[in-house]
């Protein structure tokens, strides 16, 4: 399964795909080592009416993590 991004910013607006990895339990994480940041990006769902992602990756040799939470009411 692949997870394909296009224009996130601006000046990078050339789709980027991203490889489904394993990972824990109600939790898709997909990653591309090749890409600056993120490398990963992650979903879980912890509610009904909730999604959880987030984005990780290595900045100036430091790792990053980006969270977003979404909820309908």
């Amino acid at each position: 399964m692949y997870l394909t991004v296009v224009g996130y910013r601006e000046e990078a607006d050339m789709p980027i795909t991203f490889k489904k990895i394993p990972s824990e339990k109600g939790i898709f994480t997909f990653e591309n080592p090749k890409h600056a940041f993120p490398t990963r990006i992650s979903y879980s769902n912890p509610e009904t009416n909730a999604i959880h992602a987030w984005i990780e990756g290595t900045i100036e040799g430091e790792l990053r993590k980006m969270d977003f939470n979404f909820k309908r009411e």
